[in-house]
């Protein structure tokens, strides 16, 4: 599968005294998968997916 992934983090002592977590974070490019049905199949899944939770969106 065709993802580019990076982590953002804290750079400074005062911005990781703040938030000492790290992001994790994946995209999918789904315009690089060479097979169509497998980039319709990849697409109906993520269209299908919600990663925020009822109470995030209230």
């Amino acid at each position: 599968m065709p993802v580019h992934s990076t982590a953002f983090r804290p750079v400074d002592d005062a911005a990781l005294a703040r938030n000492p977590f790290r992001i994790f974070t994946s995209l999918l490019r789904l315009e690089l998968i060479a097979s169509d049905e497998l980039r319709k199949r990849a697409a109906q899944i993520l269209a299908k997916r919600d990663i925020f939770t009822p109470r995030c969106r209230s």
